[in-house]
């Protein structure tokens, strides 16, 4: 538009668009971003994230297991401790309050 000297209205009647508008907002678009901002945008909805796959402890030896399997084995193992020190000491607090509790 701007290097043939024509009118929004004018490139609209050129190329047969219908609505000026769109060639108003095409010209935005390009401003603010340049031509990456006129590629078209992916529709409808984002495909779906791959479901969690929680890891299952094997019963390989130590020496067969990879540096990675190694690891994952010993987050395992440190969370499964963790929720087992939690879950002992909830049950130990319901003790106590049990014990205080006035009869």
């Amino acid at each position: 538009m701007e290097q043939h000297q024509l009118s929004i209205n004018q490139a609209a009647a050129h190329f047969n668009i219908p609505a000026p508008s769109t060639i108003g907002q095409w010209q935005r678009l390009y401003n603010e971003g340049g031509i990456t901002a006129l590629e078209p945008k992916p529709k409808g909805r984002p495909p779906m994230s791959k479901p969690f796959k929680p890891f299952i402890p094997t019963n390989k030896p130590v020496t067969q297991m990879t540096p990675q399997e190694l690891m994952q084995e010993l987050e395992y193992r440190r969370v499964e401790i963790d929720y087992l020190k939690k879950l002992e000491a909830l049950a130990q607090q319901k003790h106590l309050a049990s014990k205080n509790k006035p009869k």
